[in-house]
């Protein structure tokens, strides 16, 4: 009975377990059949929902386990009020009934009350207190081997109570919630991208942390062969160069083959989306473009602004090269879908050189993210669709002309990247070097603090798409 006991609170700290690891897996740990296998583990997943809908922090044992008492009645749903009244007292009774049963049906004398010595050392039993039964030497086993395991369990759980969960990335509501963070000055860089959220919510990350302080790195030699971009973050990261990236796509067989020459295993965390624009320049005729168009433009084979129902004018296709943007990796495969670009692709330093380009040429053509466009006063965002009648506006109607700004400006409207109307949008990663020092350590943090709330209200200013929001709003 015991080692039945021991083994139960041994079920609940791995169901926590499972709950953290469930939380692991969802930043790409594992593979994505890993996390659909454990999401059917119908216990582990509702806990996780109810936790989250009720606002619940997960980053200890204790909060876990004070939650599940209360929360359900044999893996039932218990709400508001009648968990107060019903599941807690249930649960902590059945806990105490079957704790004391326990002890008192075979703890043979554990705590010292039914066992005694004679002058000679041997066990004298008072079978009077025990129903008769003489205990054996498997019954003594067992209890010995039921305190062990639970003197185990116990010490593990209370390093949980007291370090708190390093995988739970989405509980906390205030930068201050945040716990074990690291002191120093730590490296970053990466996508572009990120300029926003690095000059938006990095620097609120700053007044309220100050002992976490943050320094961003450009590429050594910037040229246009070597530009800032998540390929080029990614590639300091593997050098040592940085302690964690910023990243605009997910990570490459490439990249990870890359870490593991140098014994490096990196992880990626998503902390929101965004959507990609494309502009032109203001007194271009043209309102949207389909999919089909663009790629029809950035592959060469259209070249005149006339077949598209506008001016009698030559295309010029801006872009960021290949190999050092998430943004543009990002188009060439997953939007566009081909192999390269055309040979009439300019190619730009930086997203602000390729806007200054549609300011000065009136047939140019130039894309980015969202925020970096949408609100620009000289050029013109443009409506994308997959058909010509369903063109989809990235920007709050109506379109604000070029002569009120920069006194009014264009606006992102969000509603349509979180409900999928307009066609491309990306997620944002943040890229951490997982080997178990100060650097892990600080990207992880940086994660965290971008999963509180606070962070994902400031990335949803700044122009992103947070993460599905929950409940636990403030």
């Amino acid at each position: 009975m015991p080692l039945v006991f021991c083994l139960c609170f041994l079920s609940t700290v791995l169901d926590y377990h499972a709950i953290v690891s469930n939380l692991e897996v969802s930043i790409n740990i594992f593979s994505d059949r890993t996390v659909k296998n454990i999401s059917e583990i119908n216990y582990t997943s509702n806990m996780i929902s109810w936790m989250r809908e009720d606002c619940v922090s997960r980053n200890n044992f204790l909060d876990y386990w004070w939650y599940s008492q209360r929360a359900s009645i044999l893996g039932f749903r218990i709400n508001g009020f009648w968990q107060w009244i019903i599941a807690l007292p249930v649960n902590l009774i059945a806990g105490i009934w079957f704790f004391y049963q326990a002890v008192n049906n075979t703890g043979y004398g554990f705590l010292g009350s039914k066992i005694n010595f004679d002058d000679k050392g041997n066990l004298i039993y008072d079978t009077s207190s025990i129903n008769g039964q003489i205990p054996t030497f498997h019954d003594f086993f067992t209890v010995i081997l039921s305190f062990l395991m639970a003197l185990i369990v116990i010490i593990n759980a209370w390093g949980w109570v007291t370090e708190g969960s390093r995988t739970d990335l989405s509980t906390a509501i205030k930068f201050s919630d945040v716990r074990n963070i690291p002191t120093g000055t730590f490296n970053y860089g990466g996508s572009t991208t990120w300029a926003t959220i690095r000059r938006d919510v990095d620097s609120v990350i700053q007044n309220y942390i100050p002992q976490y302080r943050l320094n961003y790195v450009n590429p050594p030699n910037i040229s246009i062969n070597n530009t800032p971009g998540s390929a080029t973050g990614i590639r300091m990261l593997i050098d040592g160069k940085l302690n964690f990236s910023q990243s605009s796509r997910p990570l490459k067989p490439d990249e990870k083959e890359q870490a593991k020459k140098k014994r490096l295993t990196l992880k990626q965390v998503n902390i929101g989306m965004d959507g990609i624009v494309f502009a032109v320049n203001p007194k271009l005729k043209i309102q949207g473009l389909t999919i089909n168009d663009l790629k029809n433009i950035y592959s060469g084979k259209i070249n005149n602004w006339k077949q598209l129902g506008g001016q009698n004018l030559k295309i010029t296709p801006y872009s960021r090269r290949a190999e050092d943007g998430g943004s543009v990796d990002f188009m060439i495969k997953d939007v566009l879908k081909i192999n390269k670009f055309g040979e009439n692709v300019k190619f730009v330093e930086d997203t602000t050189n390729g806007l200054r380009k549609l300011y000065l040429d009136r047939g140019g053509i130039y894309y980015a993210s969202a925020p970096e466009v949408v609100n620009q006063c000289p050029i013109k965002p443009l409506k994308i669709g997959l058909e010509k009648n369903k063109l989809i506006s990235p920007y709050k109607l109506p379109l604000v002309p070029p002569n009120e700004c920069p006194r009014r400006r264009n606006a992102l409207d969000t509603e349509v990247f979180v409900s999928g109307k307009y066609p491309i949008k990306r997620q944002l990663f943040v890229i951490i070097n997982q080997n178990g020092k100060l650097q892990q350590k600080a990207g992880e943090t940086y994660a965290k603090f971008l999963l509180t709330e606070q962070g994902q209200n400031l990335i949803s200013k700044a122009g992103f798409i947070r993460l599905p929001r929950t409940n636990c709003s403030k």
